[in-house]
């Protein structure tokens, strides 16, 4: 299992460090929406934009692809 989760200091540590707005997609079944403690921290992060697609931890590259690419071309308007 090559599975590393953060423990709250490290998720404090790192993006403490990142300035510029953060863009982050979420699956709908996954522990970022279902760990309340992790739900709570974010929703006091100011720099971090949240978009939630249904799927699960791979969305990005199965279940629900297509949505995510979606998402990518409006937040990254020339790419």
């Amino acid at each position: 299992n090559s599975e590393v989760r953060f423990t709250m200091a490290q998720l404090n540590a790192f993006f403490a460090r990142i300035k510029q707005p953060v863009n982050l997609i979420v699956d709908d079944k996954g522990i970022i929406v279902n760990h309340a403690e992790v739900q709570h921290w974010l929703a006091t992060q100011a720099n971090i934009s949240i978009q939630q697609i249904p799927g699960g931890h791979h969305l990005h590259m199965s279940e629900n692809c297509q949505a995510v690419g979606q998402w990518l071309t409006q937040v990254l308007p020339g790419a």
